[in-house]
């Protein structure tokens, strides 16, 4: 399944995000653009609709490249996919963290990834096939090789406290990356939110 938009609609959505990117926000500051997709599993797609998925076409990654201006950051792509590794040699190409994530890889997967080049693993635990102790896969790796930093939801619900504990166990300070992974229904009460 490819994705059917067009250069300027790829344009525009991206325009778009550098526009509210260059809105001052209190305590923040947007320092470039996270793709979360759309070379994603669709079986772990999680909030991601699978209606914007795709398999890795090289050329649409050129052009979300290029409509970001170099404020293009980081990519979260699934290494099990067909090209992955030539995705992460166009992502490393021009200078984009290439995270696996999002993704039902196996340990053959995720090494030839992390050979290549991927550095960094999306929210770890979170969209991706759960830890077996006769299958290790994206997890397993990501908590074990020393090349791999990971993002870990520290919000209490996504991951358990004692999972924080583990992860902190395995990884060094500078490859562990708390996030939020906050929606605009951070903070708000208890209700109906459109992602």
């Amino acid at each position: 399944m490819a994705l059917n938009l067009t250069e300027s609609q790829i344009n525009a959505i991206v325009a778009n995000v550098i526009s509210e990117m260059k809105k001052p926000a209190a305590g923040a500051e947007a320092i470039g653009i996270n793709i979360e997709g759309p070379f994603l599993n669709p079986d772990k797609c999680g909030a991601q609709p699978a209606m914007y998925l795709s398999e890795i076409d090289l050329g649409f990654a050129r052009e979300l490249i290029s409509a970001g201006g170099g404020l293009v950051k980081i990519m979260t792509f699934a290494p099990e996919l067909e090209n992955a590794d030539k995705l992460i040699e166009l992502l490393c190409e021009n200078q984009v963290m290439p995270s696996m994530g999002h993704s039902c890889a196996d340990e053959f997967s995720t090494l030839r990834a992390v050979d290549a080049g991927a550095r960094c693993c999306t929210h770890l635990f979170n969209g991706m096939s759960p830890l077996h102790q006769r299958d290790i896969g994206l997890i397993g790796i990501a908590l074990t090789d020393r090349r791999v930093t990971v993002e870990l939801i520290i919000d209490g619900i996504h991951v358990h406290p004692r999972i924080v504990d583990l992860v902190c166990r395995c990884k060094r300070v500078n490859r562990l990356i708390g996030i939020s992974d906050g929606t605009m229904a951070s903070g708000m009460p208890d209700g109906t939110y459109t992602i």
